[in-house]
């Protein structure tokens, strides 16, 4: 790690990890994939399933260090190739691979994603001005205390006056704020 090795913060560089690179989002020929291919051997086997071994004999390409000082190159010709395909099936190559991937998911897509449906991530709830909202569920799960959401986030001001007296304002001030419209 960069931080830990040199005791110096990376900055955030787009899209891309501070010191892993490249880890960008691609264009594909029907949405968007994080490919996060870093070491020499998943470059080679990127390279080989396009029938293109010969790309990492380019000097720009041949190892981690000239990828980093070339990292628009890398990502110019790795996008043209990251284009040709579907997210689906760069999915299905990366892990025939074993590179990292994953696709990015517009909102809809996450909210139909059927791993969260599996483990109900989101829940259907009753709020009382806004209806039925989708919520988040808290994501940690504990089989002895399981987490639950028991009542929606108070409406702006709904405990304004359990606050102020447990900060010790007393009821006539309570009652002065209230009549002023401060609460």
């Amino acid at each position: 790690n960069h931080t830990v090795m040199s005791g110096e913060i990376a900055p955030q560089v787009g899209n891309d990890h501070p010191t892993s690179m490249p880890t960008s989002a691609y264009k594909t020929a029907d949405g968007y994939v994080c490919m996060m291919a870093y070491t020499d051997p998943q470059w080679r086997r990127f390279w080989d399933a396009l029938g293109k071994p010969e790309m990492m004999k380019n000097e720009r390409f041949a190892n981690m260090a000239a990828r980093s000082r070339n990292i628009e190159f890398v990502y110019q010709v790795a996008g043209e190739q990251l284009v040709r395909r579907t997210t689906a099936e760069w999915i299905r190559l990366f892990d025939e691979l074993e590179i990292p991937a994953g696709p990015v998911n517009s909102l809809p897509q996450v909210m139909e994603d059927p791993h969260l449906k599996a483990i109900d991530f989101f829940k259907h709830r009753k709020h009382p001005t806004e209806g039925e909202i989708t919520m988040v569920e808290p994501p940690m799960r504990m089989s002895r205390t399981p987490p639950e959401i028991r009542r929606m986030a108070p409406l702006q001001g709904a405990d304004s006056r359990d606050v102020l007296a447990e900060a010790g304002v007393d009821a006539a001030e309570i009652a002065a704020l209230k009549a002023d419209g401060a609460l």
